[in-house]
């Protein structure tokens, strides 16, 4: 009598890549902090590519474990549940670093940005009103939250790309 193997749920690939990428994430962002490179934009752009090279890999195991096959729902599933529990343990990492260990973050942020503003030639007038803004935005609570939704949405865009190039549909006979 011939056994068969139970494939993969995709669940359990987007959990253990979710935490994968949170763990890269909060170290990233450690070193980052650390380095005193929390306003580098090219830098703070590269966690993206390396959650995006998470995803790459989360798909590709689950259709590997499920012998070359994934369902665009099935991929669209992993990336999410991977972005929500990355995007969460980030926007918990973020929150109590910003709320506990540094709280002047935020305003070593913005004093970044005002020399930007300065050195782009604005006046005083639009510096204020520029850093008015943005101070109302710059809270641990906000960038907890708008980091969540952010992770979540762009872990989506981009999982469901890969699903639609990596799918695979199990044939009927």
């Amino acid at each position: 009598m011939e056994t068969t193997n139970e494939l993969i749920q995709p669940n359990k690939v987007g959990v253990k890549y979710g935490i994968m990428g949170g763990v890269i994430s909060i170290a990233y962002s450690t070193l980052l902090n650390i380095t005193d490179n929390q306003a580098n934009q090219a830098l703070g752009w590269l966690n993206t590519v390396f959650f995006i090279a998470v995803l790459f890999f989360a798909l590709r195991e689950f259709k590997n474990l499920n012998k070359g096959f994934m369902t665009f729902k099935e991929g669209l599933t992993i990336g999410g549940i991977a972005s929500a529990i990355s995007g969460a343990m980030s926007a918990v990492y973020i929150f109590v670093y910003t709320k506990f260990i540094d709280t002047t973050f935020f305003e070593t942020i913005q004093n970044i940005q005002r020399e930007e503003f300065e050195k782009k030639g604005m006046s005083e007038e639009q510096i204020e009103q520029a850093m008015t803004m943005m101070s109302k935005m710059m809270s641990p609570e906000l960038t907890a939250i708008f980091g969540l939704f952010g992770a979540i949405l762009i872990g989506l865009i981009v999982s469901a790309i890969m699903a639609a190039i990596m799918k695979k549909e199990p044939t009927m006979f």
